[in-house]
């Protein structure tokens, strides 16, 4: 389990939210293009795949490359179903997530766990 402190709660922070998280930011980048902010989007994929397979090394005892083939597996399935959603919006003439509550919160909760301090193990 992974702990972040956002406005002073606690707020779990498991494999599949790390996952989550970095696949709904693949899929914005699938879906809307490497425009402005590409690189600091692919910053954030990064840091939220890197601590998963970190978490599944230390905490659950698996080799470095079963836990990155298991982390980029899920991240890619999950990112699948991100796009999706996300051209369904556009091909209604909306905004990809904007207006979408599912994706919209999936954002939210996302941005508090890597802009308000990097998640991190817990001890």
């Amino acid at each position: 389990m992974f702990h972040r402190s956002i406005q002073g709660t606690d707020l779990p922070a498991d494999s599949h939210m790390l996952r989550r998280c970095a696949a709904i930011s693949h899929a914005r980048l699938e879906t809307t293009g490497r425009g402005l902010g590409a690189a600091k989007i692919d910053d954030r994929i990064r840091h939220f795949l890197e601590v998963d397979i970190l978490y599944q090394t230390q905490s659950e005892g698996l080799p470095m490359d079963i836990a990155s083939r298991r982390t980029l597996s899920a991240m890619h399935a999950l990112s699948s179903l991100y796009q999706t959603r996300m051209r369904a919006n556009i091909a209604k003439g909306a905004h990809p997530w904007e207006g979408d509550h599912l994706l919209e919160r999936d954002f939210r909760t996302c941005n508090r766990l890597f802009e308000d301090g990097k998640v991190t193990p817990r001890a």
